[in-house]
């Protein structure tokens, strides 16, 4: 017929099949032999044969979402972080929860041991409660807020990550960034400024830890040596831990302070005085011999005012 398309007679008589491109192209869905492509199984990263990260020398997951990678460079190595990412909304919480605890008095630990304890026990019920009542997310982006306030506010700051890596040995703070020495690849420099904060602590190494008494209490003490290239602070430290104290409880504090002191040595010891006041009708030397009796310690000055107190308050 002559109105029958070119293309198609091209193709030939048979119509096409179902699926098939109506002017005899292949279908790209489908994989024929000359599409094929082969690839090799994967690596350790830190095999030199691995195709898809040559110079990646090692990488470990330190907390949950939380990667530290190692990598070859020309120069030697990188020591590498990666973060969990926050979106829009959870960074406007974050900033909401560090502005509540802006007057806070939160005390951070001394060493890299007691940032990765803190990390891995996470908050207290306490500041979770104030976390969640500042927070109203999905719980894989509440989980991130708190992973960067707890890092930000009651640990090190952005050194927490590396204070959570047990292959660290030595931190060097020589030069412009900070460089660390791990156990297999040093030295690695890191994205650090070599005076960032928290340094020392981060470059501290418990040495033992105990609790003093005190009344009720059993206070925290912490004793520990720095260890950090390019400064001369080898030396070992001993800390006591006190509790942090949260926004308003200082004010609270004072007012508990002036409550106390409204009250003189007087008048606490008052009840004390009136069970000693004698019965009104008793004699004057019957109360001298009974104050005698009770109270043989007694100054003279202070049993003359005993008797004294009791005429007076007798009725005249």
């Amino acid at each position: 017929m002559d109105d029958v398309s070119p293309e198609l007679d091209s193709v030939g008589d048979d119509p096409p099949l179902e699926g098939d491109d109506p002017l005899g192209r292949p279908d790209e869905s489908v994989e024929t032999p000359s599409q094929e492509v082969r690839v090799s199984p994967p690596k350790p990263p830190d095999d030199p044969d691995a195709w898809y990260a040559e110079s990646v020398r090692t990488q470990d997951e330190l907390h949950p979402g939380v990667v530290a990678t190692i990598v070859e460079t020309d120069d030697g190595f990188d020591y590498r972080i990666r973060e969990p990412p926050l979106s829009p909304a959870g960074r406007d919480a974050l900033d909401r929860v560090e502005e509540y605890f802006a007057d806070a008095n939160l005390a951070r630990p001394l060493t890299r041991e007691g940032a990765s304890e803190r990390m891995e026990a996470g908050f207290d019920p306490k500041y979770r409660r104030i976390v969640d009542r500042l927070t109203d997310l999905p719980p894989g982006e509440r989980r991130r807020v708190e992973y960067y306030a707890l890092r930000d506010l009651r640990c090190l700051g952005e050194l927490t990550p590396l204070a959570l890596d047990d292959g660290i040995e030595v931190a060097d703070a020589a030069g412009d960034r900070l460089v660390v020495h791990t156990d297999d690849y040093a030295p690695a420099d890191t994205h650090l400024p070599a005076d960032a904060d928290h340094l020392e602590r981060f470059a501290s190494e418990r040495v033992e830890t105990h609790a003093v008494e005190f009344r009720a209490f059993r206070v925290p003490v912490v004793v520990y040596r720095e260890h950090l290239l390019a400064s001369d602070s080898f030396t070992t430290k001993y800390a006591v831990q006190e509790p942090d104290l949260l926004p308003g409880d200082e004010e609270l504090i004072r007012e508990c302070k002036e409550r106390i002191w409204e009250f003189t040595p007087r008048l606490i010891t008052h009840p004390c005085v009136t069970t000693m006041q004698w019965p009104r009708t008793a004699p004057a030397n019957s109360t001298a011999s009974k104050t005698r009796s009770r109270h043989p310690t007694r100054s003279p000055s202070t049993t003359a005012n005993s008797s004294r107190r009791s005429t007076t308050d007798s009725p005249s």
